[in-house]
């Protein structure tokens, strides 16, 4: 989770805990069964709302750094499984309308987790 860090550098060390543990989630997967397939879903945006994001988090955080941490969290995913024969990136990440889709400042409402859904079933299917 990258909320939380205020800095490039927080969030750089929270991102490399993240992919640590996603290569450990992976590797026991395969360990189990090298043929089961694995997905990654892309972390969508925050709202695009400041107003909101404030009203939701006040000074905790900021939305323009919640966002440039959640670029740099997207950014690796692709750097490191973009190319991946292991894994697949969903791009649920796609299909969020910013303005509409949100029920406060990071979690989508109902339209908006439908949409993540419509995304997750079009990979699936």
């Amino acid at each position: 989770d990258t909320f939380s860090a205020k800095t490039d550098s927080e969030a750089q060390s929270a991102i490399e805990t993240a992919i640590s543990n996603l290569n450990a989630m992976i590797a026991n997967i395969k360990s189990v069964n090298p043929t089961t397939k694995i997905a990654i879903h892309v972390t969508i945006p925050p709202n695009g709302n400041l107003d909101d994001f404030g009203e939701h988090y006040g000074v905790s955080q900021t939305e323009w750094r919640y966002k440039r941490n959640n670029e740099l969290w997207c950014n690796e995913l692709v750097k490191r499984f973009g190319a991946s024969a292991i894994v697949d990136l969903v791009p649920i990440n796609l299909g969020i309308d910013r303005k509409t889709m949100f029920l406060d400042g990071v979690h989508p409402n109902g339209a908006g987790y439908s949409r993540i859904a419509e995304m997750a079933y079009a990979y699936l299917k």
